[in-house]
This record gives C-alpha cells, structure tokens and sequence, in this order.
C-alpha cells in the first residue's frame, strides 16, 4: 500500500469512528438534545449564552435543563431557576440581607438608594434568567453594580425574591382573607420523610407509598358506629362524576371538580377561593370527563386538565402561576384525569388515551417554571429496548396510557407507574409481540426518567387488562426482599416484587379466572388455549372490567394485608380483525360484553402478601352498572377499612371484614376516601354524586349533629 492510500485509509476510518461517536451520541435522547443545544450555542443561534458558561450546565447531573433552548433559542423563556426549595429561599434572604438590603431594604421593599423589588415589573425582564442576569451584570447607569458570585448564590436570591413577590401577589389579589390559606407550605424534605400519612393528607395516595392506610386512631372498631356528617360541600357541576380525593394541609383543604380547583375550610367546608377554568367543546376523552385530585410542593399546587395541561397556581390564592400548554394533543384522544405525583422540585404526570391510536408517556415537569425535564415513552421507538415487541408498525399506534397516579420511595429514588393496555385493545395479531412496556410496571429514576426495571403482568394482551393501579410499596419482614411492590392486577392476579430490582417473588389468582393455568418462575402467565378473543365469542373471567381497576387499594402494615376493591364478572371477547386505526377515534380491534344472566358481585378482597392468599372476603351484589362502579378504599390504625358499594359509604373491621357501620351518602361514590386530623378531631372525607361530605364522630369537637351545608 502507498503511503497516499494508507493516509487515506486511516482518514477514512477516522471519519467513519466519527460518524460512529456522532450516530451514538444521537441515539440517546438526553445527549441527542444536550448536542443540539451545544451546537446552537457555539455558532451563535442562542442570544445571550457563551459556549463557557453552557457546557457546565449542559454536564449530567446538573440541575439546569435546558433542553427548552432546542426550540426556543432564548435562555429568558427556556432557563428556569434550579433552585427553589425553601432552603434556597431561606439562604436568599441571609444572601440579600448581608449584599442587597443596604439599598433595597430589608424585606426588599426599596430603600434610600434603591427601588422596591415587590409587587413591580423589572425594566430588564421578570423571568428567571432576566433576573439572574441582572443580579450577575448589574444595571448601567445605575447604583446597581455587577456581582461575580457564584451561580448557586446568584440563584438562591432570585428565589428569595420570587417568595417575597408571591406573598406580595397573593395579599394584592384580595382573595387571601382567611388566614387558612396564609402560609400553606409543604417542602419535598416533609414528603419524603412521611411513610404514612397522619394529620395531613398530602398526596394522592396520602403519602408516597400509595398503601392509603392512615396513623390515625381517633375512629376506631369500638366507636366508628358514632360516626356522623359534620359539612357537606355541594359542587355546582351538573352531570359530572366527581372522582376527586382532596389534599388538606393544617385547617385548608384542596379540591378539584370540573376542570375546577378551589381551596375549602377543612373545618367547616366553606370556600376559600376558586379557580375556575373552561373545557374545550370537543373533547375526545374516552371514559367521561373526570379529575381525581391535585399535587403540592412548597406553595404552589398542581392540577392536571382533561385537555392535557398541566397548571400551577398559588396555594394562598389560586392564582395561575404558569400552564403548560402542549403536555400532548387532546383533539387526538389524550387526556390527563389523574392527580400528579411531586418528586424532588419536579412534577410527574402520565397520560390517558390508551384506547385511541395514540403512544403513552410519563413526564417530568420543572415545578418553578413548568418546562419540560424529561419523557418517559411507554411505546418504545426503534433502537430503544423493547422495541422488537412489537410487529411492523403497531407501535406507532400502541396505546400505553399511563393514566393513574404513580408511587415513589424516596430511599432508592425510584418513580414507579402502571402502564395501560396496548392498542388495539382487543387484536393482539395487529401488533405481535409482548407490546413493551404495556399492562407493565415501570421503574423510573425520578430526577431523569431512565428506565431501571420493568415488569410486565400480561404480555401482548388481548383482553384490555391494563396495569393501570396504584403501585403499593411495603417494607416487610421477609428475608431477602425486605422492600417489596404489592400489586393486585386487573388481570385476576395478585404479584409480590422486589421493587429494587423487578424480581417476581411470589403470584396467585385472587378471584375467579379462566384465562391462566398460573404464573411461571418469572411471573409469566402460562396461558390456556383457546383463551383469546374469538369471532363467535370467548367468555372468560375476569371480564374487561377487570379482577380490579382504577380502584385505590389500602395495605395495612400492622395486620400484613392488602385490601383490595374486587369486581368477580366473566365477559364475552370478540375478534373482529378488520378494525382499522384513525386519528381521534376509538381504537379497540373488537369488542367485549358482559354476561347479564350469570352472577357477579363486587368485594373488598384482603389478600396476605406473605402467601398470596385470599384470607377475608366482604361481598355484595353487583346487578347494575352504578353497583359495579367502586371508590377506593382507606385504612387506619384504628383498625377501620372504608368502603363504598353505589351510594353508601361503608366502614369494616380491617382484621376479619366484619361490617360496622353503613351511611347512605345520596349520591354516587366513585372516589377513594381520605382521612385527617384538625382542631386534634380526625375526620374522614369522601366525594359523593356532587358533593364533598365530611364526616366525624358525633361529640368530637362541635355539638352533636351540627351539620354544615
């Protein structure tokens, strides 16, 4: 070989190593996207940003995101502050105190030489990056000079002031008249270190282990019997079904209905403030028009829409702070109907929309500003991990709605989220394969989104058996596995995993199933023939209903059971292989149908994890529709369950089933109750029809049957 040709061979491999190292670097979204930014940066196309300054922030692990810079190329809209923790307040204000408030006063309402930085507009911008450049260059001409600090330091003024305006806008708004609402603040620090919920219910689920079993005693087996309403909150919301469960904080409770949210006396029901925002006419959402709860993070609260925003507004208030305009498209059948989930300074949503031709996601939204942190996507694309599950095409159209709220143990960081059906519902031969990461839970690391484990209960289901139900996390005494995921799924099966790792422990049917001779070493289920859906019809127990549902269920750690709302119904499957995909329509490849003439009932199942079996049953006839619809369930350390069956609100003896009391609510309960302490009275609290009731015991606090309206 010539020395010209080996020159040019190794520029030849030295080009195709690039092109290798570049093809690489694309492949992966979160470096895909930290490249286009340092490209957009380095040749000018971002105002105001040096290449120097960028590329720390663009390091993994960094608190900046900035991939918002892709689209907009401008840091004043796209770089929110990174640090926003009441820490970062408090560490503001000694910053401002010692630096700043010589001239702008101490509480930064101006001073001899320098103009208030509450209540006003700045004349350099009022975005975060506007402030933080201000504080960093100073402002010519003026007594403010440049400040060469460090950026955390810089920051953690920026934040100081954003609390002190927030207060400032909120006494400016004339809704803040109760002292209720005043100083409502709930830190991450608090909800990570809270297993279970006692005096406050500040989650969903009530805390993050989604068990929804409360330390409260108060409400007992022994005195449950003198349980009577204390308010009642009526909604002005015409046919909706109100599935919400509120979240209380001290003497304030937060509630949601309608697309609405407002902040209620927990003591006596009244209203405090209302935001009030309006539906598009046409929506797509497949299975009415519901919202079941908000998410709070310091001071702010955050409500997911039947539209696909995601909102912020003032806990004091209600006041908008910021909206998300483009979390997914709802003209194409996404919806969002679950409460958010708060994780370190982010907000962590997930989508519904599984039974259009549409591709599930769980996202991660930047609390301060609302931009966008990271997307987990539930249909993965080609190159991805589990992509080859799926034939051809179909995972264009796959479904995978990720439509109820997830749990998160703060020990190990790890987000975890049930994962709807695949689409079409019924057709499994349209997409070959187990379809991953449908009718799967999966292991997310919270402050990137990055897969750690999955695993899935039904592979390349035909029967919409989803895995959309609250992730219950359990610290149990068993050698080895100490830290466990219980799952109870639509499927007919109930599943003990290692949520370290995803390994199945240990599985059993909980109701009557037809569809599975059992559960494998690894937890696959071992199919009977002759179980998919057929032309003439293939009846099978569960129905598509489920075994269970949406349904909250409740793990009591001191008794070892999990509680389980149960729907026992077989169902008629159809094959209908022509169905088609079409933008904005249903896309279920067939359909199924209950059996009206064979018997079903609905139950509250407590299942021991340590076995998998069944140990008590509480059971009632399910004849209609509306008795077939469940609410949740709760428990407390008073060894009480509540329940729902139609329009009665029902407590248990967690330890056998036994029924104790019964109250007739009026109107239709298809939400979980919650329960908490104010004025050192426990309270419980349940949607009902169109109302809000909240219930204590007769005696406790007020004079007996003082019922509120």
């Amino acid at each position: 070989m010539t020395r010209r040709r080996l020159v040019l061979a190794l520029v030849g491999i030295a080009g195709a190593l690039l092109l290798a190292a570049v093809a690489a670097i694309w492949s992966i979204e979160s470096l895909r996207w930290r490249a286009q930014v340092a490209w957009l940066v380095a040749s000018g196309q971002v105002t105001d940003l040096g290449l120097g300054e960028t590329i720390p922030m663009l390091k993994p692990g960094s608190r900046y995101w900035l991939e918002g810079l892709v689209d907009t190329h401008n840091p004043y809209s796209s770089i929110g502050n990174p640090y926003t923790g009441d820490d970062d307040a408090r560490a503001g204000a000694k910053v401002f105190g010692q630096s700043c408030a010589s001239c702008h006063g101490s509480d930064a309402r101006g001073g001899p030489s320098a103009p208030s930085l509450v209540g006003r507009g700045f004349k350099n911008g009022d975005s975060d990056w506007a402030v933080y450049r201000t504080i960093q260059r100073g402002v010519a001409a003026t007594s403010m000079p440049p400040h060469d600090w460090p950026d955390t330091r810089i920051w953690s003024v920026v934040s100081y002031l954003r609390s002190v305006n927030n207060v400032e806008a909120a006494q400016a708004d004339g809704t803040e008249a109760s002292p209720v609402v005043a100083n409502v603040r709930v830190p991450f620090s608090e909800l990570a270190t809270q297993r279970l919920p006692a005096d406050d219910w500040l989650t969903y689920s009530g805390s993050y282990s989604g068990a929804r079993h409360s330390t409260l005693k108060e409400i007992n087996t022994t005195n449950v019997a003198r349980l009577a309403p204390r308010w009642i909150h009526q909604f002005d919301v015409g046919s909706v079904r109100i599935e919400m469960s509120p979240l209380v904080r001290g003497d304030a409770m937060f509630v949601t209905y309608a697309g609405n949210a407002a902040a209620l006396d927990a003591r006596t029901g009244t209203r405090l403030w209302e935001f009030v925002r309006p539906q598009p006419a046409d929506l797509k959402a497949c299975c009415s028009v519901v919202n079941r709860g908000l998410a709070i993070l310091d001071d702010k609260l955050f409500l997911a829409t039947i539209d696909a925003h995601l909102i912020a507004l003032a806990s004091s208030t209600g006041k908008q702070l910021w909206d998300v305009r483009v979390v997914a498209d709802y003209r194409v059948g996404y919806a969002i109907t679950a409460a958010p989930l708060v994780v370190h300074d982010l907000v962590v949503t997930g989508i519904a929309g599984g039974d259009y031709p549409t591709r599930g996601f769980i996202a991660a939204y930047d609390a301060a500003t609302g931009i966008e942190r990271w997307r987990f996507k539930a249909i993965p694309e080609p190159g991805e991990p589990g992509h080859d599950s799926w034939a051809g095409d179909s995972w264009k159209t796959g479904g995978g709605g990720t439509w109820l709220t997830g749990s998160y143990d703060p020990e190990l960081d790890l987000l975890y989220w049930g994962v709807g059906n695949p689409a079409p519902d019924f057709n499994a031969a349209a997409r070959k394969g187990d379809n991953l990461y449908t009718c799967a839970v999966v292991a997310l690391q919270a402050k990137t989104g990055k897969l750690q484990w999955h695993f899935q209960f039904t592979p390349g289901d035909d029967h919409d058996w989803d895995a959309a139900q609250i992730p219950l996390l359990a610290d149990r005494k068993e050698r080895g596995a100490e830290q466990q995921l219980l799952w109870a799924n639509r499927n007919g099966f109930f599943y003990v995993l290692d949520r370290r790792t995803g390994r199945f422990i240990r599985g059993a049917p909980f109701v009557h199933q037809t569809w599975a001779k059992g559960l494998d070493g690894n937890g696959r289920p071992i199919r009977i023939p002759g179980a998919a859906p057929s032309e003439r019809g293939t009846l099978l127990y569960p129905s598509a209903s489920g075994a269970t549902n949406w349904w909250s269920p409740s793990y009591d750690p001191k008794l070892d059971l999990v509680l389980v709302p149960t729907l026992e119904r077989g169902g008629v499957f159809f094959a209908s292989p022509d169905w088609t995909a079409k933008k904005g329509e249903m896309y279920l490849g067939s359909r199924s149908g209950g059996v009206d003439n064979l018997p079903s009932f609905t139950a509250v199942t407590a299942i021991s994890p340590a076995t998998g079996q069944v140990i008590w049953r509480y059971q009632r006839a399910a004849k209609t529709a509306e008795e077939v619809s469940l609410g949740g369930l709760l428990t407390t350390a008073g060894g009480v369950t509540f329940t729902s069956s139609s329009r009665d609100l029902i407590a248990l003896d967690t330890s056998d089933g036994r029924e104790l009391w019964r109250f007739h609510a009026g109107g239709r309960i298809s939400a979980a109750p919650i329960t908490y302490l104010v004025d050192d009275v426990q309270h419980v609290a349940v949607s009902a029809g169109n109302a809000l009731i909240d219930f204590a015991l007769v005696g406790s606090g007020s004079p007996e049957g003082d019922v509120r309206h």
